[in-house]
């Protein structure tokens, strides 16, 4: 029913999805561009089967298989991208938020580690619930978002808990596609530029436009691609950089609390087995309501009166967590000094 109704709130504003229909031309035109441009030269459309160069055939079909998978992956990974849903609160009795509520909570509530500077559990005053760590609200899709990144534009959805990995993989296979294109495509350039003589100005043109869209893409999205590499390393969202860079964070660790080391950081993100970290599928992404936090990472501060973490372990105990300021600013919001907050084992 949640999605039902998340889904109507953006189907029911076509005009936000303007930047998605640009996105899809973008990809039709550098697709036509490369074919027409590059692949129907080395393979030789022009000429009959007894005519053409071999080398340069086997060549064009090898880039038209390389070009044409990328490619699928990329339509695959954006248009998963823009239908699933990024993972909202549940509707639950318990995810309700109820003013001096005396009630038993969820033990992810119990557990949280962002809480408001007084200490009292985040809540959303917009949705009404509860918010469990690295939760915000998203002021377009008027929804509060498990583990959000943060709103995209390009896809008119929020990169959350459950598309995250759709996302991470559509810059990749973007970032891939672009530079395959750019240093591929050099080859016609230089064919067609400086052996071929008198080239018709259309041919010139749309073999200039291709390698320079492409290069351009290819820059773009590798620049982007490598920010989101250092998120997934530092185990940070884009929110939760912005909040150290803008000083919102005060101190503490150059990392997220969450992060689990470097394999374990891109584990949580593309999955647990390497051997399906390129695919769009992410079967052990866990449920978003609560966080394994290393407690080691922190030293002596990360710890209570009730004893020392063991070595290498994870321990029930507190931590003083640098106190941010939460996306929706209103009730619910994080901000103010350090606080002490509770740490749980999963």
């Amino acid at each position: 029913m949640a999605i039902d109704k998340d889904r109507s709130r953006r189907f029911g504003e076509p005009a936000k999805f303007l930047p998605v229909v640009f996105v899809v031309a973008l990809i039709a035109a550098v697709y036509g561009i490369y074919t027409y441009a590059h692949l129907f030269r080395l393979l030789q459309v022009d000429k009959q089967e007894n005519l053409r160069d071999l080398d340069m055939f086997k060549l064009g079909v090898i880039e038209t298989v390389i070009f044409n998978i990328l490619t699928f992956m990329v339509l695959v990974c954006f248009v998963l991208s823009v239908v699933t849903p990024p993972g909202s609160v549940p509707s639950s009795p318990e995810w309700i938020y109820v003013e001096n509520d005396t009630r038993e909570h969820p033990l992810e509530l119990q557990t949280a580690l962002e809480t408001k500077k007084t200490g009292d559990r985040r809540n959303c005053k917009w949705c009404g619930k509860y918010k469990p760590d690295r939760c915000h609200h998203c002021r377009v899709c008027k929804t509060c978002v498990l583990k959000m990144d943060h709103h995209c534009p390009w896809i008119y959805n929020c990169v959350g808990l459950k598309n995250h990995k759709h996302f991470f993989l559509l810059l990749f296979y973007v970032t891939m596609t672009s530079l395959f294109v750019a240093i591929t495509m050099a080859w016609t350039v230089y064919e067609v530029v400086v052996t071929q003589p008198d080239p018709s100005l259309i041919d010139l043109f749309v073999i200039l436009f291709g390698e320079s869209l492409g290069g351009f893409l290819a820059l773009i999205c590798a620049g982007f691609f490598g920010f989101h590499l250092y998120l997934t390393v530092k185990a940070l969202t884009t929110i939760e950089f912005c909040e150290k860079q803008s000083g919102k964070v005060s101190d503490g660790p150059s990392q997220s609390i969450f992060s689990k080391g470097v394999y374990g950081n891109f584990q949580d993100v593309l999955g647990k087995n390497p051997l399906v970290w390129l695919l769009p599928f992410h079967p052990d992404r866990g449920d978003g309501l609560s966080f394994d936090v290393d407690l080691t990472q922190f030293g002596e501060r990360g710890v209570n009166a009730s004893g020392p973490v063991p070595t290498g372990g994870r321990k029930q105990g507190y931590v003083s967590t640098p106190a941010t300021v939460d996306d929706d600013g209103g009730t619910g919001g994080r901000g103010g000094d350090e606080q002490t907050a509770l740490l749980h084992r999963r």
